[in-house]
């Protein structure tokens, strides 16, 4: 996951750098997400591991990707550059994909682990 997250980072500064756009984050909502990011980011590192923390963890991931997303989604739908909304069709796919295998992980591996103890 974290080898497709440096990849798309990196796709997309080469496609901006080509296009000759800075990327917009002062914006609110860009700013906002990398603030509760950071802010969940601490919560996990400073939580005991185990069940709970592997619990939070996904929940996490999933939210987060959920929320990446929509964002890509929304992009994709609102843009004329057919480069550009290529770049989003395939970054889309990838956080769909890690989305369901995060969803894949909370719904088989988690709660089987749950089921077990109880």
């Amino acid at each position: 996951m974290a080898a497709d997250h440096r990849t798309l980072m990196s796709e997309g500064k080469s496609l901006a750098s080509k296009m000759s756009v800075t990327p917009d984050t002062t914006d609110d909502d860009v700013r906002d997400l990398m603030k509760e990011s950071a802010d969940d980011l601490k919560d996990l590192t400073e939580k005991t591991a185990g069940a709970d923390w592997d619990k939070d963890f996904i929940d996490h991931e999933i939210k987060g990707h959920k929320d990446v997303l929509d964002k890509l989604q929304d992009a994709a739908k609102n843009t004329t550059n057919p480069q550009l909304r290529t770049a989003l069709e395939k970054a889309t796919g990838k956080v769909q994909e890690h989305l369901t295998k995060a969803q894949d992980i909370k719904d088989n591996a988690l709660n089987k682990d749950s089921t077990r103890k109880g």
